[in-house]
């Protein structure tokens, strides 16, 4: 959800550049790293969703509600958030390589940028949803910003640190809450208590709101250095221009296979310890595996969506994601507001309501909405949302 300068290869008069060479628009934004934030809003959809409509209360009702469950693991659950703090760190180092544009540096208007994300992020996270990461793309952006002259070397050696770092501690803690709590048994349903507080009226959900912020903090600073180290990555890439040099699909194609071979089996170690069978007591272990293995998992969703964008088919898919990729604030905020709508006492007060598998197809109807609305309306990237932090960043454009 964040928007990248323009790439320090400039774009032939005649277009895009070749496939395999890192398309550039002629606007200058590449083109793969919108595709992928485009395509990430799908993935985080699906995954706070199940949060957002209570539905991750009762994982086990039903075996086709399970398998959504288990879907939704496999495929979505920390793969997803890696990868947009991994784009995050791209655009951090192409936003800084920005000419002075008036009496602003490039350096003044990232950090007025940060300042915007806070401001957003805290309204998300006190009226919407907990989970939000804008916030702590705010504060992690200081520490990037920080580590902004280091080399792509350095960058790369201390993100894969922190990252071994923290799958260290979370699997000893992972460890030692199975050794501690012992045998439990995972959640079947919500509770009507829990139901209500979401269905009352706005002043209710605020208030249900309100009492789980404490633990959503907790939760956002025990993950804030696998988000961070994803970003220090992803400002190794940028730093080497891994977008914008050749590609060949061969290469493409074995780390692909590798991030599956990996990613595969370790999504399905962690589906088990969030969803069963085994006790709800190895859920952090699945977490710890999850950390690591995840990002391998989506690897290979990066690996896959840049042989198609190379290839140069599927063109009009590619372009629709694209666009959305182009506006991905608004459409992170607009997923929330839209589901706090529909399932809190914001609107239809659904919580609780709706089964994994009717979830999930409301999450892809409200993404095809959400593409098709920005093909009609937001195709210059024109969101309200990046409108706003353009404003307070002093920027005149946005590109990617």
């Amino acid at each position: 959800m964040r928007r990248a300068a323009p790439s320090p290869a400039a774009p032939s008069p005649a277009g895009p550049r070749a496939a395999g060479t890192g398309r550039t628009a002629p606007d200058g934004r590449i083109e793969a790293v919108d595709v992928l934030r485009g395509l990430a809003l799908l993935g985080i959809l699906l995954v706070n969703a199940r949060s957002l409509s209570g539905t991750e209360l009762f994982p086990a009702v039903g075996t086709v509600d399970y398998a959504a469950a288990v879907l939704t693991g496999l495929t979505a659950e920390m793969k997803f958030y890696p990868l947009l703090a991994f784009l995050f760190g791209v655009s951090t180092v192409l936003a800084l390589r920005l000419p002075a544009s008036g009496r602003r540096s490039a350096n003044a208007r990232y950090l007025r940028r940060l300042g915007a994300l806070f401001l957003l992020g805290a309204a998300h996270f006190t009226l919407l949803y907990g989970g939000d990461i804008l916030t702590t793309y705010a504060v992690l952006g200081l520490v990037a910003y920080a580590v902004r002259n280091r080399s792509a070397r350095v960058l790369r050696g201390l993100g894969l640190g922190l990252l071994t770092l923290f799958t260290l501690f979370l699997t000893a803690s992972a460890l030692w809450i199975a050794h501690v709590v012992g045998p439990t048994a995972h959640p079947v349903s919500p509770t009507r208590a829990e139901i209500a507080r979401y269905s009352g009226g706005p002043a209710e959900t605020l208030a249900a709101k309100a009492a789980l912020l404490p633990g959503y903090l907790e939760g956002s600073v025990l993950f804030a250095p696998h988000v961070l180290a994803f970003i220090l990555l992803g400002m190794a890439a940028g730093k080497a221009g891994l977008f914008e040099r050749e590609r060949t699909p061969a290469r493409l194609r074995r780390l692909a296979v590798a991030g599956l071979a990996v990613g595969v089996p370790g999504s399905a170690v962690m589906t088990v310890c969030f969803y069963g069978p085994v006790g709800w007591e190895w859920m952090y272990l699945g977490r710890a595996i999850g950390a690591v293995t995840g990002p391998a998992l989506t690897c290979a969703y990066v690996c896959l969506t840049l042989l198609v964008t190379d290839a140069g088919r599927h063109r009009r898919a590619i372009a629709l994601l694209a666009a959305a990729g182009r506006t991905t604030l608004t459409h992170y905020l607009g997923q929330s507001l839209v589901l706090c709508l529909v399932f809190t006492g914001y609107g239809l007060g659904l919580y609780g309501s709706v089964g994994g598998a009717g979830l999930i197809a409301c999450c892809v109807a409200l993404f095809v909405a959400q593409v098709l609305v920005t093909d009609k309306y937001l195709r210059g990237g024109r969101g309200p949302a990046e409108a706003f932090v353009r404003v307070l960043a002093g920027r005149r454009a946005t590109s990617g």
